[in-house]
């Protein structure tokens, strides 16, 4: 397994260096989706996905984990961690609801086109990694 994994690091390390440049502002949507597709048969990749789809499901639709595979703090209990992105999420739809209603106060219009809409929401959830230190920090501190 951890063979496994030093040499998808490599292969991605690879992918990322013979295309430098179209990553110099950092991994974007787009970027994401070739790599997902260039690797959507890669047995390990496909185990990642199955995971992570897992936790999803535990974490927002059974709200139950059945299992962790790593070590977790004293306090960071299943439920805990369930509250915890609950929060998250509870924050980020927060943010881009107001972010929503300001932009249509300042256009004054009722509605929202989708491209302004989705750019409200990349910008909102490009917070999502300071959201979920503040809010860790807060629920465990």
């Amino acid at each position: 397994m951890q063979k496994d994994l030093v040499q998808k690091n490599s292969q991605v390390c690879e992918s990322i260096e013979t295309e430098r440049d179209k990553f110099k502002e950092g991994l974007t949507v787009k970027g994401l989706e070739q790599w997902t597709a260039h690797f959507k048969n890669d047995e390990e990749v496909r185990r990642l996905a199955k995971n992570i789809t897992k936790l999803h499901e535990d974490v927002f639709e059974r709200e139950n984990i059945d299992h962790i595979a790593f070590e977790l703090p004293e306090k960071l209990d299943k439920q805990m961690y369930i509250k915890i992105y609950r929060k998250i999420w509870a924050t980020i739809r927060h943010d881009l609801w107001t972010r929503v209603q300001q932009e249509k106060k300042a256009q004054n219009t009722a509605n929202l086109t989708e491209e302004i809409f989705n750019k409200l929401y990349s910008e909102v959830h490009a917070t999502f990694e300071t959201v979920r230190m503040e809010i860790y920090g807060k629920l465990m501190g």
